[in-house]
């Protein structure tokens, strides 16, 4: 669930906040803008950025369009497969020359997008709570900052991390282009999120090698790392993962199929023979144990090592066996 301040003040307050912002995104008086919002959006920001083009002189519209409920996944998965009704909106947002993007998900990774800013027209995304907004403001000397990471990342052939804690990670950067935002879409064709600053850049994945060290206060995966955790890797893949919280840091980063491949399969509470006959799963011979009924693991074994022997057409030999 969504939640706003109820005041309508908040509104009246964040029109200065917002002039600033499209004084930097270079809104002039004879531009027409558009805000695209949906039933998620902060109706202050709608009123904030409606009151701050109207003082600018801009000829300012709205439009609304449907919420899609679910995942971050299952929205992309939606609207790939279908994109009506944005479609005749991203035909009108082509026309305009500046956009604010309210909406809860966003266009940034629609192909419609792209064409969209092909054809001149800035974007700007905002959907942070009002005080990160005020918090991380950007300004022409972040911009300046934030050019300047761009040229020694273009410049640069691999990228190197090290820490005191032990990391020493390495990457080839690749031949793909550098990305950067600083906070204002303020040239023809540019988007931007109001309020990040960062340079970006997808390096050469199968180059990555080394070790990369986590450490109690990290965040990975949605969650804070709580015990130190050692990643070996390999070829861009996490070959070895050493520590105290590696298997909890893994249910975080590591799919369950891959988890399974790493650590075995998870284990379930030990259930007599006789309980196992009557659910009609398989028994073990004497001094052996079963995980989850899915296979026999030979006792001394850890889970990285063991493997399955027997089958579930095998079962029920086993049992009568076990009897």
């Amino acid at each position: 669930m969504v939640q706003f301040p109820l005041s309508s003040l908040v509104g009246a307050e964040a029109v200065v906040l917002f002039r600033e912002e499209l004084l930097l995104c270079n809104l002039r008086p004879t531009e027409k803008a558009l805000i695209v919002s949906d039933a998620s959006t902060n109706p202050h920001y709608v009123a904030a950025c409606f009151g701050a083009a109207l003082e600018i002189g801009a000829e300012i519209a709205q439009v609304v369009v449907p919420f899609v409920e679910g995942t971050p996944e299952m929205a992309a998965r939606r609207r790939a497969e279908k994109l009506v009704p944005y479609e005749h909106i991203i035909d009108l947002m082509q026309r305009m020359d500046f956009v604010v993007d309210l909406t809860s998900i966003g266009f940034l990774h629609s192909e419609r997008q792209v064409e969209m800013l092909s054809h001149g027209t800035r974007m700007l995304r905002v959907r942070e709570p009002i005080e990160v907004l005020q918090r991380l403001f950007p300004t022409q000397e972040i911009k300046a900052r934030v050019e300047g990471g761009a040229r020694v990342l273009a410049a640069s052939r691999r990228l190197r991390v090290t820490t005191p804690a032990g990391t020493d990670l390495s990457v080839d950067r690749g031949d793909r282009p550098v990305f950067m935002q600083y906070g204002f879409a303020d040239l023809p064709g540019r988007w931007d999120h109001w309020p990040t600053a960062q340079v970006v850049q997808a390096p050469a994945e199968d180059t990555a090698r080394g070790t990369l060290v986590l450490t109690p206060g990290d965040f990975i995966g949605h969650r804070y790392v709580s015990s130190p955790v050692r990643l070996t890797v390999e070829h861009g893949r996490i070959t070895r993962m050493d520590g105290e919280g590696s298997t909890s840091c893994s249910c975080g980063i590591i799919s369950p199929a891959v988890r399974r491949r790493i650590f075995g399969p998870r284990r379930r509470p030990r259930r007599r023979p006789e309980v196992l006959r009557r659910q009609g799963r398989g028994a073990t011979r004497t001094g052996s144990r079963t995980s989850g009924g899915d296979a026999i693991i030979a006792p001394g074994t850890t889970r990285s090592t063991a493997t399955r022997t027997i089958t579930r057409g095998a079962r029920r030999s086993a049992a009568s066996t076990a009897r």
